[in-house]
């Protein structure tokens, strides 16, 4: 793992770089989570591609300072990390919360972003009920470890050993004040007039990979499905007895040959 001294913090980020000419995917990782969480599909991403993981401000390795975490933090973050390492074009690869980064990402500076892929991307509409954020919230503060629990029992399906001892270790460094800033940040964007989740997907023009667990408990799959359609150039796949914490789908060979058909 590699550092990047930024003006306030140090990022830290790994990058795998087999080829210059090769796609460059860069896998952001979910909110409360680390770089970690992608440590399964890149072993078998396969060698026909760069690969780029780094852990956000106050998450995993990277440090932080007094601000609170944010989309305009890690917005400029990413492409201050873009900068440093002369990358031009780049795949996206967001999970959950870091879904809607790349989202957000894709739409401020399209000319960089070839292709997205939303695993289990929040379907946020001005209707949306955010009692369930604030309740974590609430428990956050209280008990992490009893947060960890519900976090667990709510989101990860199955519940596997390994995926508990990940998501744990990666809890352990985030401190409760950026949970709380960037759960805070989805709901004030989302109360923006204009700024619901059917008016961003339809200003995308690159290709778009769907990927939803068809057991996620928040987010149905159905929908979800309904909404990527919203998505001009758009692509959606359920992953089977998975939730949010999906794997890739099919054996690994099948995985790597659909990797280069998709990020070419």
């Amino acid at each position: 793992m590699s550092t990047l001294i930024l003006e306030d913090h140090k990022l830290h980020y790994t990058c795998c770089q087999s080829n210059k000419k090769n796609p460059t995917l860069i896998f952001l990782h979910d909110l409360c989570m680390d770089s970690g969480m992608w440590q399964r599909m890149l072993q078998d991403t396969g060698h026909h591609f760069n690969l780029l993981t780094y852990d956000f401000y106050g998450h995993g390795k990277t440090t932080d300072c007094s601000k609170a975490s944010s989309f305009d933090l890690l917005f400029k973050e990413f492409v201050t990390l873009l900068r440093h390492l002369d990358l031009d074009k780049v795949h996206l690869v967001g999970c959950r919360y870091s879904a809607i980064l790349a989202l957000e990402i894709a739409l401020q500076i399209p000319h960089r972003v070839e292709t997205l892929t939303f695993m289990s991307l929040p379907i946020l509409t001005q209707n949306y009920s955010y009692d369930e954020e604030t309740t974590n919230l609430q428990l956050l503060q209280i008990d992490r470890q009893l947060f960890l629990k519900r976090y667990l029992v709510q989101s990860v399906y199955p519940v596997t050993l390994s995926k508990a001892r990940i998501i744990t270790r990666a809890l352990r460094n985030v401190l409760t004040r950026h949970i709380r800033s960037s759960i805070e940040g989805i709901m004030q964007m989302n109360d923006l007039p204009r700024s619901g989740f059917i008016e961003k997907l339809k200003q995308l023009h690159q290709p778009v990979l769907f990927m939803h667990g068809a057991c996620d408990p928040t987010f149905p799959a159905a929908l979800a499905m309904i909404f990527s359609h919203y998505a001009a150039n758009s692509r959606f796949h359920a992953c089977d007895s998975r939730s949010f914490f999906t794997d890739p789908p099919g054996p690994a060979g099948i995985r790597s040959k659909f990797a280069q058909s998709f990020y070419k």
